[in-house]
């Protein structure tokens, strides 16, 4: 075989190995990004709740003074 057809090969050869590395970065890569991208919204469900049992907590502790201005009318008098 002439030396062309060896240096072809293993071209072809590295070339494969060379894609399958690829092909199994690309997926580790894909299932990272999908893990972080899972994370992030369990973290913002986790935020949300933690937040509206804060808020009702805050709600029951206050304390609420109200103040109502009060008129007093005598319906009896006539205004005439």
């Amino acid at each position: 075989m002439p030396l062309w057809q060896y240096v072809a090969g293993y071209a072809v050869m590295f070339a494969g190995m060379f894609a399958i590395v690829l092909m199994i970065y690309a997926s580790c890569k894909t299932v990272i990004d999908d893990c972080e991208k899972e994370a992030k919204q369990e973290a913002k469900h986790y935020a949300k709740v933690l937040a509206e049992h804060k808020f009702q907590e805050m709600l029951a502790t206050t304390k609420y003074r109200m103040w109502i201005g009060i008129r007093i009318v005598d319906e009896m008098r006539k205004d005439d």
